[in-house]
């Protein structure tokens, strides 16, 4: 059931619904290769922007209960994440580093409050720096 549940996963032809229920599957079972798999997905230049933006998600979930390894995998890939070519899953990788706490998710979100980068993923920034209740910045969130 397992590979069945990964190959479906892992299947571009899939819909992005089967395929994500497919994830939340495969990690409910507890299946190691998961964080691999998503970051397969996310590396493939046949995904679509949608399903690379629930791969994020999946990446996000999957780190809280992740080995120390694979957690360390899930927030590089999430980092690169941020300068990726598909604005939905930049804006997903900031929220997820941002919730989990990571230096450079809460630099990020200050930089795309201020400056180009943010263009298309300011309202995130707005909402991850409520998150981090980063109050030196609210002149900048005023403007």
């Amino acid at each position: 059931m397992l590979f069945r549940s990964a190959a479906i996963l892992l299947d571009s032809k899939i819909d992005d619904t089967s395929r994500n229920e497919a994830a939340n599957l495969l990690r409910r079972s507890g299946y190691a290769g998961l964080t691999d798999d998503l970051i397969k997905v996310l590396d493939s230049p046949d995904e679509r922007e949608r399903f690379r933006a629930f791969s994020v998600q999946q990446l996000s979930v999957n780190a809280e209960d992740a080995a120390t390894k694979d957690k360390a995998k899930i927030t590089d890939r999430l980092r690169a994440a941020l300068q990726d070519r598909h604005l939905k899953v930049r804006r997903e990788a900031l929220l997820a580093l941002v919730r989990m706490g990571d230096e450079e998710g809460k630099r990020r979100a200050v930089a795309w409050l201020t400056t180009k980068d943010g263009d298309g993923a300011r309202d995130i920034a707005v909402r991850c720096i409520e998150d981090l209740d980063l109050r030196d910045q609210i002149p900048a969130l005023r403007k």
